[in-house]
């Protein structure tokens, strides 16, 4: 992910949890291919699913 210019910051504190924070860069596009710029935009946005695992014991 650096070499594209993003960047993955992963912090924890005990009893208080984990953030991750996933920084990704900006796409820079002069043109848009031609499906792409066809497309009218959407109002709805698409629902999103993150799966979190921790395989640390409890104790």
């Amino acid at each position: 992910m650096a070499q594209s210019g993003g960047r993955l910051i992963m912090m924890s504190k005990s009893r208080q949890g984990s953030t991750a924070e996933l920084w990704l860069p900006v796409a820079e596009i002069n043109e848009l291919p031609a499906s792409v710029a066809e497309t009218p935009p959407s109002t709805q946005v698409a629902p999103l699913m993150v799966m979190a695992v921790d395989d640390d014991g409890l104790c």
